[in-house]
């Protein structure tokens, strides 16, 4: 249950207890009225303040997810395999992540038999993009065909707003684009010969093939040209299957298509290749292979082990550019599975060659910690978004993580960059997700009326661990993974261990505006801790007075961050967190006792103290944070 505001008030309550602020003069400390979000309403659903925070609930059911920025208009536009066979419905939003049904944008029903045959079935994964030339959206999908042979082709569709409606593109119209001319310059309409690739003959004269977004001529010739042997493993019919478009401008203005080869069963490659004027006219003689499923580089020199040579997925390419380096990230292994996750490579080129990162590089960016996770399945297929200075991924993962279906939903995580010293020695900088979350996170700054404010902060902290760092408690980075990509979380992912009784203290240069406290737990049970004893916030009131504001027990909601079927596992990325009325503060000082022993729960998620008979694991006699988060207002 979302909440729209919370208001609180400050409770003027006087404590017998006296702090004492300089000069020998007494400073009155006051209890505050805060929200813990603990609470549920009768059918179980967690209350919390939607003006600060978001959860990744199942909202839309919408595979293979891609958002667009419309500047025109200042929304996002949610594109997915949905609405049915044949066709695509969009969403629309502000924030990422709450969504408005905007109808169906492309419905091969509404049109002649010419077009419900070349879009059949198998309509999956959009994109969109708007060509300047072409003063039009340009939306790329792939369907199969009415046909007994050819499957999964790669079509485009036009329209005047990200909206739609879209329509599919007639190549064999004239002036449309490079294949109104075949590689002998013959017009669609006269072309009588078939093509000859690999020693076997092929015509397109199929009335779907007006419609291919790729000519079938011209990609097959070039596949062949790319890798002889290449084009044989997928030639069938003839035209080859192709699935999950997606446009990529670089900063120089050249435009480049990705997709993956293939679709189903057999090994799949990840392809790329430059665009034209608009994004209706190829240049096939620019066309690269990228990646192939299960190994590092695309030649299969080397078996990537967070594929396994078995895997024969790599599908559903995005390109980022950062620093001068272009990071291919994708999927791999089936959807259907939930192993299904998101990896990263990276090369000097747009069109390679690409080099998978390790696993000491965090090549696996976002997955389901070998799969480990109760509550998310198949986090895959993604986007990227990225706003004032913040990154995100949208991605997709099973409605059902017990049984997976091709039911999914949509979810969004944060992207931090990791700069790191890759396999040779290099310096590069890697994504690191923060994520897959399922517990409550702050809102995405760009919408939010609070930003974090913590890195502003001195932090220093008691009985802390030898070797360890408060530096951990601001660097934006989640401990999310406690069985998965290992070398790269223990070097560059840490947590702050106290060994004590410790207060951490947070020292701003000037009084800020704060709203709200966010205290990450650690990953492990074994680390963490069981509730904030005590929190200060050092403050002025309304009439310049310096004041003591204070929060007693903060509780941690064990109820819901435990793991559903352990008691001894805890779920990553969760926070204590503590919502209040503004305040000017300039100094909080966060107390925490570190457990004796391990702990239980009862059937309500409550706490059972510490039972010699019911303790389920052992507690190190340390607590573990991963970060802190300051809510304040925007500079």
């Amino acid at each position: 249950m979302k909440m729209k505001s919370i208001v609180l008030a400050l409770a003027a309550v006087m404590l017998s207890a006296i702090a004492f602020a300089g000069c020998g003069a007494e400073q009155v400390q006051y209890a505050i009225d805060y929200y813990d979000s603990t609470s549920y309403d009768q059918d179980g659903n967690l209350i919390y303040n939607e003006n600060l925070f978001y959860r990744n609930e199942r909202e839309v059911d919408a595979p293979d997810p891609f958002v667009y920025y419309n500047e025109a208009d200042g929304y996002y536009y949610l594109y997915g395999t949905t609405s049915g066979s044949i066709s695509f419905e969009t969403f629309r939003s502000k924030d990422l992540t709450s969504w408005e049904a905007m109808g169906t944008v492309f419905n091969a029903s509404d049109y002649d038999t010419s077009v419900r045959n070349a879009v059949s079935k198998d309509s999956w994964a959009p994109e969109l993009i708007y060509d300047d030339t072409l003063e039009k959206y340009v939306f790329f999908f792939s369907a199969t065909p009415n046909s007994t042979s050819a499957e999964f082709l790669m079509y485009a569709a036009v329209g005047d707003s990200p909206a739609g409606p879209f329509t599919l593109v007639d190549f064999s119209e004239e002036g449309v684009g490079d294949k109104s001319k075949d590689v002998n310059g013959v017009t669609y309409t006269e072309r009588k010969d078939s093509v000859t690739v690999s020693g076997i003959d092929y015509t397109f004269t199929d009335d779907f093939a007006r419609y291919q977004y790729f000519d079938p001529e011209q990609f097959a010739l070039a596949l062949e040209k790319a890798d002889p042997g290449m084009f044989t493993i997928y030639q069938n019919s003839g035209y080859i299957p192709a699935i999950d478009p997606h446009p990529y401008v670089d900063e120089d203005g050249q435009k480049y298509m990705y997709f993956c080869l293939g679709a189903g069963a057999g090994t799949n490659y990840l392809v790329g290749m430059k665009a034209g004027e608009t994004w209706l006219d190829l240049d096939y003689s620019s066309l690269k292979l990228l990646t192939m499923a299960g190994y590092y580089d695309v030649e299969g020199n080397e078996v990537n082990p967070a594929e396994g040579a078995n895997n024969s997925v790599n599908e559903g390419p995005t390109m980022t550019k950062h620093n001068g380096v272009y990071y291919l990230t994708f999927s791999v292994n089936g959807y259907l599975d939930r192993s299904y996750s998101v990896l990263q490579a990276v090369s000097d080129s747009p069109l390679g060659p690409f080099r998978k990162l390790t696993e000491a590089e965090n090549g696996v960016l976002l997955s389901t910690d070998g799969m480990a996770m109760d509550l998310v399945s198949g986090p895959g297929h993604h986007s990227f978004i990225q706003r004032d200075g913040e990154m995100y991924i949208i991605y997709h993962k099973h409605n059902n993580p017990e049984k997976p279906t091709g039911a999914r939903h949509v979810n969004v995580d944060r992207i931090e960059w990791v700069t790191i010293t890759d396999k040779d020695g290099g310096t590069l900088d890697v994504m690191y997700c923060n994520g897959p979350t399922t517990n409550l996170q702050p809102l995405l700054e760009f919408d939010s009326e609070y930003v974090n404010i913590a890195d502003k902060a001195e932090i220093s902290a008691s009985n802390l661990e030898e070797g360890s760092s408060t530096d951990y408690l601001k660097d934006g980075l989640l401990s999310i993974y406690k069985y998965a990509d290992q070398p790269f979380i223990e070097q560059y992912v840490k947590e702050t261990y106290i060994t004590g009784t410790s207060t951490i203290t947070l020292n701003f240069a000037d009084y800020e505006t704060v709203r709200a406290i966010m205290i990450y737990n650690s990953k492990d049970m074994t680390a963490a801790f069981r509730e904030i004893k005590r929190i200060e916030f050092d403050c002025v009131d309304a009439n310049g007075n310096a004041v003591t504001y204070f929060i007693k027990d903060l509780q941690f909601d064990w109820k819901y961050n435990k793991y559903t079927d352990s008691d001894e596992l805890i779920r990553e990325g969760s926070a204590a967190i503590a919502e209040f009325n503004e305040m000017q503060c300039k100094t909080i000082r966060i107390t925490i006792e570190v457990p004796e022993k391990g702990w239980t729960f009862d059937e309500n998620g409550n706490i059972i103290d510490n039972l010699e008979d019911y303790m389920m694991f052992e507690h190190e006699n340390r607590v573990g944070l991963s970060e802190i988060v300051v809510l304040g207002a925007r500079d």
